[in-house]
């Protein structure tokens, strides 16, 4: 039973982590072909692993704290999983704002998703312990592989 449950929660997080990325990307994707300007950010470590330890490591413990303390305010208030998801992502998405729209827009779908997540496995019964790792992972994995690109893609300084 403990394995069975085991399996499918790490099957769901494969699951989870795909939408999460593949969404991401898109959005990134469909905003570079439409001509969106490039977001501020904050300035990315010029080491890989400083990056990793600041933007996929610290920033999704504390950006995580936020969300599952706004999911649980906005729980009080709001029913429906999908409502509160978005309404619980609202004040993390709202905190880019200051790197502009297309920050924005990059960050929306995968705070959503991330709360839709958390609020699904509520609903199974998992420990708050569980649903903070769980939603960890899925953005510091997301980040991880966004400053992995960043490194490989970004032109030579110097």
């Amino acid at each position: 039973m403990a394995i069975e449950l085991l399996s499918s929660r790490l099957r769901f997080f494969a699951i989870a982590s795909v939408v999460f990325v593949g969404g991401n990307f898109l959005v990134a994707l469909s905003l570079y072909v439409a001509g969106a300007p490039e977001p501020e950010t904050v300035r990315v470590p010029s080491s890989l692993l400083a990056a990793i330890a600041f933007l996929a490591v610290l920033t999704p413990l504390v950006e995580t704290v936020l969300l599952t303390a706004s999911i649980g305010i906005t729980s009080r208030v709001f029913k429906g999983r999908m409502a509160i998801a978005c309404l619980g992502a609202a004040p993390l998405i709202a905190l880019h704002y200051p790197m502009g729209l297309t920050k924005v827009a990059c960050v929306a779908a995968g705070f959503a998703w991330s709360g839709w997540c958390y609020m699904r496995l509520r609903a199974q019964g998992a420990s708050f312990s569980f649903r903070y790792w769980f939603l960890f992972g899925l953005h510091a994995v997301n980040n991880a592989i966004a400053v992995v690109a960043h490194f490989a893609f970004a032109a030579p300084s110097g």
